[in-house]
């Protein structure tokens, strides 16, 4: 995979993401995803689960302000338990900007545009359009972001996913 196919991906499962209605995600202001949110044990995104070499990732966001640090730890196995070697954790910085409410798998989501800053420790540049929806009628809050793999790749404002993966939730922490 291309560091730029990764940077998008990992910013579109984050992010990829932030929400309220034409709210602020700039400067020193906290936003509704401000806090660490993990994503649990499940098959890398591309990932052939027949293939042996196959990863398997836990992915953890942490938003503080306008910044989302990414970390995605690669196993070997389907339960993680076994770490894949050390090069393959990877970690990824971005801006983000918390834009409109939008509807996505007909529910009330909300665009969130996001610039990689570096990527495993080194300046990089990417951009995400994404969107995000968080349940909080759950304990803890679960946190969605769009269906970059069928419904837009979230490369451009145009192609921002109009639907929401539902299959694998983060959770807050």
């Amino acid at each position: 995979m291309t560091v730029r196919l990764i940077c998008t991906l990992a910013i579109a499962l984050i992010v990829s993401a932030c929400g309220g209605g034409g709210g602020g995600g700039g400067g020193n202001t906290a936003t509704v995803l401000e806090g660490t949110w993990i994503k649990p044990c499940g098959l890398g995104i591309g990932e052939d689960p027949n293939n042996a070499t196959t990863r398997y990732e836990v992915i953890a966001l942490t938003f503080r302000n306008n910044v989302v640090d990414t970390s995605i730890q690669n196993y070997t196995d389907a339960a993680c338990t076994t770490p894949a070697p050390v090069d393959d954790i990877v970690t990824i910085s971005a801006t983000f900007v918390i834009g409109n409410s939008v509807t996505a798998s007909g529910l009330s989501a909300t665009e969130i545009d996001t610039t990689t800053t570096t990527y495993n420790g080194n300046a990089a540049t990417g951009a995400s359009y994404d969107v995000f929806y968080i349940d909080t009628t759950t304990s803890p809050e679960l946190l969605y972001f769009g269906d970059t793999l069928n419904s837009g790749d979230a490369t451009t404002a145009l192609t921002r996913p109009t639907a929401l993966e539902l299959t694998r939730p983060y959770t807050y922490q």
